[in-house]
């Protein structure tokens, strides 16, 4: 005889100890198989928590689950009658826009591409509307090191309320030496300002400070000449270039964090619609550019320090359309190369999770359904309890001897950033060759963001300058280079070649449509291994999300009470 399930024994005892009534258990248990047709003896009764749902909430179910909204009337008169939600409404719900929030909504909750509090701009290079007059408002850059650098001074100086044009002298290039004035600090310049159509309006006509307005290309220091629009780039000889298209405006944080945003989860939309194989989302080259991001990766990017995110342009990142301007409001489909790999080399991805094995290990969460746990034992044996290289500390060598290697696919993304390192020397034979420049490559700033000196595996009291990434790349560890070379495509065809992840993605998308997990425990019934190993040997076959999202709802088991 099926006994009493355990649901309604828990509401019985529930509803004895605050009722007091003896025979409530039987009565509660009794009316439960009752209400299904049955009585307490009969074979075929069930629990009401286990019944198969009516096909009004199964209607309920799969529209709140694939849209993220309750039916419409018209829709319940649809399956009026009917035992099942008939396959055509099924594939109806899969068509509409709805899904494809729904599936943008689950991939948000498993990449998480929040970066609020990402240093995107450099305070120097910030811009700010400054009013001059009732009359008069002009944009200048807020820092005062700029402004102390473009017209000395004690840094409180902008413009005059006048154009430039009046003052009889070229705002670009004027030497201090053609003071204006003196304060506590000494003799500073005095400009004007000019009129100019910015990079975020270029259809409107705004006033700049003259000095912020410099259009310089280059400066010369100490003979050599240097680009402007760089980081490290003098201050008093290069202004915001073009447009102002170098300075940050002081409302775009947002603009582009969203674009951001907005770029990785397009790329959900090409993989989840079934029209590409779902596995393309961690492996294509293609990607979305808006005029926001391809300015800010340009132009503005570039301007930060070292300390800050680096998300330089290199050629890899793909061609920009020339046309494409900040507020057009159009997204452009850009074919990237070397090492980028789907989502796994966007801003929103290595931005969100800034180092390697950060970013390693959200890839093994999500994509491979692997989680670190740490040792339940102690750990002291044949290792090194101080030791730098973590694949030989104790403790932490449990979870590193398997993080490492995957973290070494991302060493060609720059940590806290997503340009590319690929083109970047490898190493440096000393430290006059790393840091002898000054201004990017070869510069100490550079070196000291990128590199770390190691000894040399052939001469161990020759010390080089080696990327960060590759600081262990050695005989003991041959899996670094190996991997670093394969990039993040590598840790990709692991996973997917593995089978891996194909059943990450039926764990996940089961687990957001019957919100629960899968029961796969052997021992305990019943048991969903077996439908686990079905689904995901199918799945890795068509490799259709939509195509697997439908399956999914479609089995017996969803038009169950959970």
């Amino acid at each position: 005889m099926q006994h009493v399930c355990w649901w309604c024994a828990l509401m019985a005892r529930r509803a004895l100890r605050s009722a007091g009534l003896a025979l409530l258990v039987v009565s509660f248990a009794g009316a439960a198989f009752a209400e299904e047709g049955g009585s307490e003896g009969d074979e075929g009764a069930q629990c009401r928590l286990h019944a198969e749902l009516s096909v009004e909430r199964q209607l309920r179910r799969l529209s709140l689950d694939l849209r993220g909204y309750a039916p419409e009337y018209e829709e319940h008169a649809a399956v009026e009658g009917k035992q099942v939600v008939p396959e055509a409404i099924i594939d109806e719900l899969l068509d509409s826009d709805d899904f494809r929030i729904q599936m943008r909504r689950f991939h948000e909750s498993l990449l998480w591409p929040n970066l609020d509090g990402v240093n995107l701009y450099f305070y120097r290079f910030g811009l700010v509307p400054t009013v001059l007059s009732p009359q008069t408002t002009v944009w200048s850059l807020s820092a005062g090191a700029a402004r102390q650098a473009y017209r000395g001074g004690d840094r409180t100086h902008i413009c005059q309320d006048k154009p430039q044009s009046e003052l009889g002298w070229d705002a670009q290039g004027v030497p201090l030496s053609e003071a204006m004035g003196t304060d506590s600090q000494g003799p500073w310049v005095a400009e004007g300002w000019v009129e100019l159509s910015p990079y975020w309006a270029p259809e409107t006509t705004i006033r700049a400070c003259a000095f912020d307005a410099q259009e310089t290309p280059s400066y010369t220091q100490d003979g050599q000449s240097y680009p402007c629009g760089v980081r490290d780039a003098s201050p008093g000889a290069c202004g915001c270039g073009p447009n102002l298209r170098h300075c940050w405006h002081p409302n775009h944080d947002n603009s582009v964090v969203n674009a951001m945003r907005e770029q990785l989860l397009l790329l959900v939309d090409d993989y989840t619609d079934g029209s590409r194989a779902y596995s393309g989302l961690i492996t294509t080259k293609r990607t979305h550019y808006n005029g926001v991001l391809m300015h800010w990766r340009k132009y503005q990017a570039s301007t930060l320090p070292f300390s800050r995110a680096f998300n330089d342009y290199t050629p890899d990142d793909g061609d920009f359309p020339a046309e494409a301007q900040w507020n057009d409001g159009k997204w452009y489909e850009v074919e990237r190369k070397g090492a980028h790999s789907g989502i796994l080399t966007l801003p929103a991805y290595t931005m969100r999770f800034p180092t390697n094995r950060a970013r390693a290990n959200r890839f093994r969460t999500v994509f491979t359904g692997q989680y670190f746990q740490s040792p339940d034992l102690a750990d002291y044996e044949n290792c090194d309890a101080g030791s730098d290289d973590l694949v030989k500390r104790c403790i932490c060598r449990k979870c590193h001897q398997t993080l490492e290697p995957l973290a070494a696919y991302f060493g060609q993304v720059a940590k806290s950033g997503s340009a590319l390192l690929s083109n970047f020397a490898q190493d440096y034979k000393n430290t006059t060759a790393c840091k002898g420049g000054n201004a990017g490559p070869a510069s100490g700033n550079f070196c000291n963001r990128f590199y770390e000196r190691v000894p040399s595996e052939i001469d161990p009291d020759y010390i080089l300058w080696r990327l960060r990434p590759l600081a262990y790349a050695d005989s003991e560890h041959p899996y670094v280079q190996k991997n670093f070379d394969a990039g993040p495509r590598g840790i990709a065809d692991w996973a997917i070649d593995s089978g891996l992840f194909a059943r990450a993605t039926v764990k996940n998308l089961f687990s957001f449509l019957y919100h629960r997990e899968m029961r796969l425990d052997p021992t305990a019934l019943p048991s969903e291994v077996a439908l686990l190993e079905e689904l995901s040997a199918e799945f890795a076959k068509h490799d259709n999300f939509k195509l697997l999202a439908k399956r999914l709802v479609m089995l017996p088991q969803y038009r169950r009470m959970p």
